[in-house]
């Protein structure tokens, strides 16, 4: 028996979910057009993924999950939750496709412009009311395409993929605390920029001699720990601490030896009873400054 044309064989659920489009545009919105539309459009797509050039199915896997999007953020705005759902779930197809791009060892260029390209999208729906939680995905994507990218400059230094990556975050940050009222805790608009930012060149800093990425880490602890207790941000107090904590442990440990036990319990507690008490007054500060 003769097997079904590959090009049949696609266009089956192509035409399944012309056929459900044209229903919704036409008549009353249901069930079965509702789904058959996204399920009959991604089995056309994974389909031409087994058959088709990946060239062609990258592109066009792009191009469904952006009109997912699209359809999402317009169900929000409508107040169609089943939609939102449908269209959520389309665009998760967006996994293949950057799937693809990786396993066809794509050029770095491609690669970036697939993610950026989602990372648009995924922003795009974070602007509906209620959605800028989602935009930490879009800014994930656009850290993930930035490292693909400079992934082909050979010899490039740490912070080159991770300041920009930092950056990305610290924007979407902003949004939130600007967008929420009331704003939402430092954890969610900070923390990530924070830890983007210092925690990879912690990393190498003290499993290094670099002397100078070391005494910036050191730097930047600092402010954000002194920051952090004058100003009662959680985040950029607990990055701080951690971050002179694993200073102090990797760079001191040699000498911890020598120094008596009290000592270390003494100072650490005296550490504590500082952070406690500074950050304790700059809440009394805020409240003050509310009553006003």
């Amino acid at each position: 028996a003769g097997t079904v044309p590959v090009a049949v064989e696609v266009a089956l659920p192509a035409v399944w979910a012309l056929a459900c489009l044209v229903l919704l545009a036409r008549g009353p919105r249901t069930g079965y057009a509702l789904a058959g539309l996204p399920l009959g459009g991604t089995a056309a797509l994974l389909l031409a993924v087994v058959h088709a050039p990946w060239e062609a199915t990258v592109a066009a896997g792009v191009v469904w999950v952006l009109l997912a999007l699209v359809a999402a953020r317009a169900a929000v705005l409508r107040g169609r939750s089943s939609e939102h759902l449908v269209g959520w779930l389309t665009a998760c197809y967006g996994v293949v496709p950057l799937t693809q791009l990786l396993v066809e060892r794509a050029d770095p260029v491609l690669q970036a412009a697939g993610a950026w390209a989602l990372a648009a999208g995924v922003a795009w729906y974070a602007t509906a009311p209620g959605r800028l939680a989602v935009g930490h995905l879009a800014a994930l994507l656009v850290s993930w395409g930035h490292v693909l990218l400079v992934s082909r400059w050979e010899g490039a230094v740490l912070e080159v993929y991770t300041l920009p990556a930092a950056a990305a975050f610290a924007v979407l940050g902003l949004l939130q605390h600007r967008a929420a009222q009331p704003p939402p805790g430092t954890m969610l608009t900070m923390a990530p920029a924070l830890s983007i930012a210092i925690m990879p060149t912690l990393a190498l800093a003290v499993g290094s001699d670099d002397l100078l990425r070391l005494a910036l880490v050191v730097i930047v602890g600092l402010v954000c720990l002194v920051a952090g207790a004058v100003q009662a941000l959680r985040a950029p107090l607990l990055v701080g601490a951690v971050t002179l904590t694993v200073v102090a442990l990797m760079q001191g440990s040699p000498y911890l030896a020598y120094v008596p036990t009290w000592l270390l319990l003494g100072l650490a507690g005296a550490v504590l009873l500082a952070l406690g008490v500074a950050w304790e007054s700059a809440l009394n500060a805020g409240r003050r400054v509310g009553r006003w």
